[in-house]
């Protein structure tokens, strides 16, 4: 609702991920990606570098007001905003809406999205080491939880809709 956002006084700043990293297993190397010599820099990372990017641009802003920025997704922008507002302090708030596995569900008893479907039909979103943990997530040393506790002392909210399964509305 980027007009609504504008008329109540918010600046929206947004990217199309397909032109960071496309989502297809075939190409999604040839854009940001191809740029970096590390086979573990995949397409939720590039997306989530490129969020970052754009906040170092809006820091360059004297009309921005540096300290009140969000990160936000939905689905597959969900984790990659998770991810990007877990490393990067300068965000305020995270808004992670429905972004499931490698998002903000709970990897270990997850009740939707898996570890293993994630890593099967999205291959190219994390590095290969995650995949290995498919079936064992119990063996994982962290989960989502740890990821989300980087957002400590600042905002943080997670939406995960009702009747959206793989989002772990649970």
């Amino acid at each position: 609702p980027v007009r609504d956002a504008i008329s109540k006084g918010y600046g929206v700043c947004t990217l199309c991920y397909n032109d960071i990293a496309v989502d297809s297993r075939e190409y999604y190397s040839e854009g940001l990606i191809s740029l970096f010599d590390d086979s573990d820099f995949r397409a939720l990372s590039a997306w989530a570098f490129a969020m970052m990017r754009c906040v170092d641009y809006l820091e360059s802003c004297d009309t921005v007001d540096a300290s009140k920025i969000v990160f936000a997704g939905h689905s597959r922008l969900g984790k990659a905003a998770t991810w990007a507002a877990a490393v990067d302090t300068r965000a305020c708030l995270l808004i992670s809406n429905c972004s499931g596995s490698a998002g903000s569900s709970m990897t270990r008893g997850n009740q939707g999205e898996n570890l293993e479907d994630v890593t099967t039909f999205f291959p190219y979103w994390l590095s290969p080491q995650y995949a290995e943990y498919a079936g064992r997530e119990n063996d994982l040393p962290v989960d989502q939880n740890l990821l989300l506790a980087c957002m400590a002392d600042r905002y943080l909210c997670v939406g995960n809709a009702e009747n959206d399964g793989s989002a772990d509305p649970y």
